[in-house]
């Protein structure tokens, strides 16, 4: 098991009980780690997935994604977000009011499973 992994499961847990005995001190301390924990956790991923070479990263997101879920993917990390933006695909916020549903007849909206909503969720 990944020791990062199980650090951050042993926080939540501390982070719960010190809010049911209402110990703010012990509330600060676990969320500072947990920051700390992020951070470890960034880096991590930062290596591992910064291994993969520029142009594999644009077929997979050409590929693989539709316009979107590029929202999805930004809100997973830090690196992905930074990877979609380096790959030049944007995150388009539109709030015309039938802009949804013009996308939608237009075709160029796929509707998601619910596998797609628990994942984003």
């Amino acid at each position: 098991e990944d020791p990062l992994v199980r650090r951050k499961e042993e926080l939540v847990v501390a982070l719960k009980e010190a809010r049911s005995r209402g110990d703010a001190r012990a509330e600060r301390v676990a969320r500072r780690e947990m920051v700390t924990l992020c951070a470890d956790f960034e880096a991590k991923n930062e290596k591992l997935l910064g291994r993969l070479l520029p142009e594999l990263w644009q077929k997979i997101l050409d590929e693989n994604l539709h316009q979107n879920d590029l929202l999805a993917l930004a809100m997973t990390c830090r690196f992905f977000r930074e990877k979609q933006k380096d790959l030049g695909k944007k995150i388009e916020t539109n709030l015309k009011g039938n802009h949804l549903y013009d996308l939608q007849k237009s075709g160029k909206v796929t509707s998601h499973s619910l596998g797609w909503f628990r994942w984003v969720c």
